[in-house]
């Protein structure tokens, strides 16, 4: 595990100590997410697909009143990825063409959740979104030969996450959510090489409406 993977993970578990003053759940679980954009490789308004074989995820409630301040923060290891025009479709699969990914997805803003005491817990927020995507890609261009490629990715915009966390204890639960944004997205290549020669660029789309479906065995916390 390197240090940027340590530090990610410090830096949930530091979120929820520092916003969380009564609240904090911790999830782990798969994610299929989905999301719209404008690719080079396909027609503007593509659509793709993703899953994630690992997802962990922190909530946090600033107190346990039924409305407050919200905090998720998601740190994703994606698995495949898919995109289509309706013409046209790519396959990405981490074995394939991935030598490392993962990415950091921050929500927060206003939020409110049900009776914690009940068994079936309604939690939701809406506000700020922050996608973080760190990559490293390499694959094989007919034109160029093997291509490889540094890259972060950034998307900003408004988040909203629903969902229901069903309590079997007072420190294990099931939690089923899923979540919306609507971003400006954009990356910076940091080098890009084809044996031949390197560069950098960046750039940004047009618009990225993202969402996720994802079911999470969750462990609470009350501070």
């Amino acid at each position: 595990m390197n240090k940027f993977l340590l530090l990610c993970i410090f830096f949930i578990v530091s979120t929820g100590i520092v916003f969380a003053e009564k609240t904090q759940w911790f999830a782990v679980g798969y994610e299929r997410s989905g999301y719209s954009f404008s690719s080079a490789a396909l027609s503007p308004g593509a659509v793709g697909y993703g899953s994630n074989g690992l997802n962990l995820q922190g909530y946090t409630f600033k107190d346990e009143k039924r409305n407050g301040w919200f905090s998720a923060t998601t740190l994703r290891f994606p698995n495949v990825i898919t995109a289509t025009d309706g013409i046209y479709t790519e396959t990405y699969g981490i074995r394939e063409i991935y030598d490392s990914a993962f990415a950091v997805d921050m929500k927060f803003g206003l939020g409110f959740r049900s009776n914690p005491e009940k068994v079936v817990q309604l939690y939701g927020g809406l506000g700020p979104h922050i996608l973080v995507s760190f990559f490293s890609l390499s694959f094989y261009d007919y034109d160029y030969g093997s291509i490889a490629s540094n890259e972060i990715d950034i998307a900003l915009g408004i988040g909203l996450e629903l969902g229901a966390k069903f309590n079997f204890s007072e420190t294990v639960s099931l939690l089923l959510g899923s979540g919306l944004a609507l971003d400006l997205a954009g990356y910076y290549r940091l080098s890009a090489t084809n044996g031949y020669q390197t560069e950098t660029d960046s750039d940004w789309v047009q618009g990225y409406l993202g969402f996720d479906i994802s079911p999470k065995l969750c462990l609470n916390f009350q501070w």
